[in-house]
């Protein structure tokens, strides 16, 4: 008996080694190099003119962002070996474009400093106008 039980514990540890190096290489093929045709470009090519544009045209025809062709996606620049994907991209460009507007907000890419320009604007407009409450006829008075 014991040989048996024996057997059937290295079988089950056989089983779960080969379960675990399938998964592990079905991992490594879900990496997409940056060589391959139509992987999004390596960090290092990343540029703010390069992949927005296009993106903001595929957000303006009526696509959400989670069908975007780079969604999901993991890359491996086969120059250095570092990986990357989509939210790598979104922090860089949320960072070295701050001109450009994110994606999603479609504003132009003044368009906050512009709103906080008009607010100020309006505060001081509303403050400067407002004369500290009751008539303006004359001093404020209980009677």
């Amino acid at each position: 008996m014991a040989t048996t039980s024996l057997v059937g514990r290295i079988a089950t540890v056989m089983a779960a080694a080969a379960i675990a190096t399938t998964s592990l290489v079905a991992a490594q093929d879900n990496v997409i190099s940056s060589d391959t045709g139509g992987a999004m470009p390596p960090p290092r090519a990343w540029d703010c003119k390069r992949i927005f544009p296009e993106y903001e045209a595929w957000l303006d025809a009526g696509n959400t962002a989670e069908t975007w062709r780079y969604v999901g996606k993991e890359y491996k620049d086969v120059a250095d070996g570092t990986r990357y994907d989509w939210g790598d991209w979104l922090d860089w460009h949320a960072r070295a474009c701050p001109a450009a507007a994110p994606a999603d907000a479609k504003l132009p890419g003044n368009a906050a400093l512009i709103g906080g320009i008009v607010g100020a604007l309006a505060i001081t407009a509303i403050a400067a106008g407002g004369g500290g409450g009751g008539s303006s006829t004359g001093p404020d008075s209980p009677g």
